[in-house]
């Protein structure tokens, strides 16, 4: 499961060969959160409220780069971090 970005202590990862829709895996705490890519919602999971607004605005900033990430990793590459 590739880091493709830090996000306010949050480590944000997608794994390689994961399910659609296009998403990201936010890990805090012990804590994890599934948001999807493309409209910067929670599927499932959850972080403290302040880590999970920051992610969610990150995610809506940048939405094509994760997409590529997601994108590279379905097909077993190693995805660019994200800035």
């Amino acid at each position: 499961m590739p880091l493709i970005a830090l996000v306010s202590g949050v480590r944000i990862e997608i794994y390689y060969g994961d399910h659609p829709p296009p998403h990201i895996h936010a890990r805090f705490d012990g804590q994890l959160a599934q948001i999807e890519i493309r409209n910067a919602n929670l599927m499932r999971g959850s972080l403290p409220k302040p880590k999970l607004r920051d992610v969610l605005v990150w995610a809506a900033k940048r939405e094509e780069k994760p997409l590529s990430a997601w994108y590279a990793c379905s097909v077993g590459e190693k995805p660019e971090r994200v800035l």
